[in-house]
């Protein structure tokens, strides 16, 4: 869907990315309501202190195995052979599970940290922090960095406010399925953090995605990697092919290296179209333009 960007908050097309520092560029301050006319504008949504708590208490080594992914994603469909597969590895650490409870029995997604003033800074797909279906937000949200099979190595972080776009409430507008978390606790001092960069030129990139399948197809309850190229689905998405991305990969970080920097940098989360993907060799991500920019950019400012 073609979006509309107010005039103010209309940047260069040049590939921005925020990093060490990460507050170098003035983050957008945008206002809670969306403006008359269609322009993209941000939405907070604030945990409770006695949510967080219930959270904590919540999500016990026994409920986090035996969390389903929040979305299903088949094999079916005939994939080239020439399509590689992902490999389970030890992980990363800034990668982990990202759980949820609706009251219909617990849930997962993946997310990442991004670097931010705070150190508390999550991304992940807007699909996975708020259903567009039914207008609800996600409830008893944790993230567990570098989770593998009950495990918490670092620590599990209750998420204390969310933060999306009002395209993807109000109709759950697939370029606009991503969206960010803050969290209980300065998780990136422990585990580090990738910087968000948008507006990369172009469709096609070599990207390492990290994600956590759900145990149905991952018996050993760890994530998997996958480095392959990217290309054009349309005007506002890209799409990469690997099998393995099964149900649970929702908000899978798409990273690559910037050599000028020496940092790691987040160009797109598994979602957008289809949520993601309907099968586990396909997967998509909406573009990284101006209006995630501005997202982060809110989230920082109201962190």
């Amino acid at each position: 869907m073609k979006r509309i960007l107010s005039g103010a908050l209309i940047a260069a097309a040049a590939a921005t990315t925020f990093g060490v520092p990460p507050a170098q560029a003035a983050p957008a301050r945008l206002p809670a309501k969306p403006p008359p006319g269609g322009a993209v504008q941000a939405v907070s949504h604030v945990v409770s202190d006695a949510e967080v708590k219930a959270t904590k208490a919540y999500w016990t080594p026994a409920r986090m195995k035996a969390a389903t992914p929040l979305n299903s994603r088949g094999s079916a469909g005939i994939s080239p052979l020439s399509i590689p597969t992902a490999a389970h590895y030890a992980g990363n650490a800034k990668v982990g599970a990202l759980f949820s409870n609706n009251g219909k029995g617990g849930h997962f997604c993946t997310a990442s940290v991004i670097d931010s003033p705070k150190g508390t800074m999550l991304v992940t797909a807007g699909h996975c922090l708020y259903n567009a279906s039914t207008h609800k937000y996600s409830t008893k949200v944790l993230y567990v960095p570098k989770y593998a099979a009950g495990k918490s190595p670092y620590g599990s972080y209750a998420v204390r406010k969310l933060f999306l776009t009002h395209g993807w409430l109000a109709s759950g507008d697939a370029d606009l399925d991503f969206g960010f978390a803050t969290v209980s606790g300065r998780v990136e001092s422990k585990t580090g953090a990738f910087s968000l960069s948008a507006n990369q030129p172009g469709y096609n990139h070599r990207v390492t995605v990290i994600g956590y399948p759900g145990k149905n197809h991952n018996s050993s309850d760890k994530p998997i990697t996958c480095t392959v190229n990217t290309y054009k689905q349309s005007k506002y998405q890209m799409g990469f092919d690997c099998r393995g991305y099964y149900g649970g990969t929702s908000g899978s970080p798409w990273t690559m290296p910037d050599s000028s920097s020496n940092r790691t940098l987040v160009i797109g989360v598994i979602g957008g179209y289809q949520q993601g993907g309907n099968v586990d060799w396909r997967s998509y991500s909406a573009v990284f333009d101006q209006d995630i920019l501005n997202l982060f950019g809110y989230a920082m400012a109201h962190a």
